[in-house]
């Protein structure tokens, strides 16, 4: 492609032509059902890469675009369904759907994520010098793209002028915030969290920072980015002198900064109702005055400051702010689903009522499983609490005790794989170290594959736990809250124990959860709704805590043990999950334990005795599966060999 075709794409946008694949071959809604047909069974990314070279047409395009049309049940991750960028773009989700949401007790924090934007002065340097590489490359190939098409001239000028400007406007605001002294201006409040200095903002003040910026440049950029081919992006990496993947980090700041400004510009219509665009359904919402109060009242607009860094954030504290935004798309039904959240809780987060609420038993048997809570030990008759707060985890003799307590435990276990959860990887290296220290690790090595979730790459030990995890035989240490609590599965003989160390209360000191709670004790004693901040943060460590201890229970067969260590663990026991809770047992631990360690054994043998392994594990039959998908693909080209849906 000669350098034109690229400046066209960045700089005249509406000229770029359409995917080669969808000129090709055009869709109407019958060949998308034919192609469901057709291919028998539902496509994953690969299928529809491999048909789609295989019959010219693009697979994002009829995936996305056409064969929703036809689709009686559409499966998605959150951000499709809830970001209302990408919602509105995709129009993926219409009127009168029924949506289910599953894994309903994350629902409030994707919310208030997806609400949640932050710019810091690095990204906006990385930004500018982006800017820069497209005005240079400008004016390197100006002089060619005149003499191919003098049409583009008036365009192509604009573009250049307003980039330009950017880089100004970008170069300015930088040096301005840099030496700006914060600390003398009285219009705003501060805070001290740790090593930073976190200063509140007023909305009109924090818009005004911001209001020189030109949001349409970057909205331009990043719908144009999108069509780009790989030559395209090529020659622009050769001339900047970058990496394709830098490239792509550097648009990935440029979206995260044009969200950052959508959202204030979405702040700054609902203030100013006289220059609300014509559309009706904007104006609409624009005049409901309850929206307009809770996107107000919803957020806080902070600048931390540290002697490195500067960031400035729009904080949202309210997941029922978002949640109205999903309503107004009109669905017929939703229905949240979730094995750990409590409805009444969800129910005042998301500010909405519940037309039915259903609380189940699970399917287990009682007999299928336990949950001891060992508050502490007992040593020459003194008693020592197990506590886990944050003043009390230099306590280096409870992590001894722990690490002994906890290989007494795997030992026990001689069936199936053993998880433990910490509060933070802060603890977790704490007594990691400890543990080498006094030579613990060594006994956990003698009985079981030990995986500690840290220090290492990320989608290494992230393929090292899956790969490990097969054996049966693992004792994996890791952290409340990460993928291993909630998205990678631990089926059977893979986790027959799992042991929570400490409940997982939120930061006190962050300025999130400072926020938080303040927010719910002033919006508690408006509507009286006895929600109060003290009481979501309790629930909200709890909900922790309960997906994690039920990484244990995968189905109606399953069984297992749950050891929870700390006396919080005690003092919250109405917040465990109802069917957890139904098993407690609460002890302190002694000197010789060994009754207690060989009752668990004998527990765990006694029902693989009643549940004995499948003779046919997941593995065999996920590689049935693919084998019989082969098969099936030379069958693909027979009009007849399709299920009629």
């Amino acid at each position: 492609f000669p350098y034109t075709t690229l400046f066209r794409s960045l700089l005249t946008f509406k000229k770029l032509d359409s995917c080669i694949y969808y000129r090709k071959k055009k869709y109407n809604q019958n060949d998308s059902i034919i192609q469901y047909k057709k291919y028998n069974h539902l496509q994953d990314i690969e299928d529809l890469l491999k048909k789609g070279k295989d019959n010219i047409f693009c697979p994002y395009f009829f995936n996305i675009h056409k064969s929703k049309r036809c689709a009686n049940l559409t499966i998605m991750t959150y951000n499709y369904m809830l970001n209302p960028i990408i919602r509105n773009k995709l129009k993926i989700v219409e009127k009168n759907s029924i949506v289910i949401l599953d894994e309903a007790h994350n629902i409030c924090s994707i919310l208030e994520n997806l609400d949640t934007k932050i710019i810091n002065i690095n990204n906006l340097e990385n930004i500018h010098d982006l800017l820069q590489i497209f005005l240079d490359f400008i004016n390197e190939n100006k002089q060619d793209i005149i003499s191919e098409d003098d049409s583009s001239n008036k365009i192509f000028e604009l573009n250049e002028i307003e980039i330009n400007n950017e880089i100004t406007i970008i170069k300015n605001f930088i040096k301005e915030i840099k030496e700006y002294n914060w600390d003398e201006n009285k219009q705003l409040e501060k805070m001290k969290n740790s090593e930073n200095t976190t200063y509140v903002f007023e909305i009109d003040y924090f818009i005004k920072i911001f209001q020189k910026f030109n949001i349409e440049i970057y909205y331009d950029i990043l719908e144009n980015y999108e069509k780009l081919t790989n030559d395209d992006k090529k020659e622009l990496i050769e001339f900047g002198r970058i990496k394709i993947k830098d490239l792509d980090k550097l648009v990935n700041k440029i979206r995260k900064f044009y969200e950052f400004l959508y959202q204030l510009n979405s702040f700054n219509i609902l203030q100013n109702e006289s220059n609300i665009n014509e559309n009706t359904e904007t104006k609409q919402k624009c005049k409901n005055k309850q929206i307009t109060n809770e996107k107000i009242n919803s957020f806080r607009f902070i600048l931390k400051k540290t002697e490195k860094k500067m960031s400035f954030e729009i904080i949202c504290i309210d997941a029922s702010y978002g949640f109205k935004k999903y309503l107004s798309i009109n669905p017929y039904s939703t229905i949240l689903t979730s094995g750990t959240l409590s409805i009444d809780s969800l129910q005042n987060l998301l500010d909405e009522p519940f037309y039915e609420k259903l609380n189940n038993d699970n399917v287990l048997n009682n007999e299928q499983f336990k949950i001891d809570i060992i508050k502490g030990y007992i040593n020459d008759d003194k008693i020592n609490k197990f506590s886990f707060n944050y003043k009390n985890r230099n306590n280096i003799q409870q992590i001894k005790l722990l690490g002994n307590e906890i290989y007494n435990l795997a030992n026990s276990v001689q069936i199936g794989g053993i998880l433990v959860f910490f509060q933070s990887y802060e603890y977790l290296n704490k007594c990691h170290r400890k543990w080498l220290e006094y030579k613990i690790i060594q006994k956990f090595e003698s009985i079981k594959d030990v995986i500690f979730d840290i220090n290492s790459n990320k989608d290494f030990r992230e393929e090292l736990i899956l790969k490990t995890k097969k054996n049966k035989n693992l004792l994996l240490f890791t952290v409340y809250r990460g993928k291993n609590s909630e998205g990678i599965n631990f089926a059977d003989d893979e986790a027959r124990m799992v042991i929570c160390i400490g409940v997982p209360y939120p930061n006190l000191s962050d300025p999130k959860v400072i926020f938080k709670r303040d927010f719910l004790d002033k919006k508690n004693k408006i509507k009286d709704s006895g929600f109060t901040g003290d009481i979501w943060y309790k629930e909200e460590a709890m909900n922790a805590a309960n997906q994690s201890l039920g990484r244990l229970i995968r189905h109606k067969d399953d069984y297992g043990i749950m050891i929870c260590f700390g006396i919080e663990f005690y003092y919250n026991i109405d917040k465990l999950s109802k069917w957890i809770r139904k098993n407690k047992n609460q002890l302190w631990l002694k000197d010789n334990n060994k009754m207690y360690y060989e009752e668990l054994n004998k527990f765990l043998t006694n029902l693989r005795a009643k549940f004995p392994p499948k003779s046919q594990n997941l593995e065999n039959i996920n590689e049935s599966i693919d084998d019989i998908r082969e098969d099936d693909e030379s069958d693909y080209d027979n009009e007849d060999s399709y299920y009629d849906y």
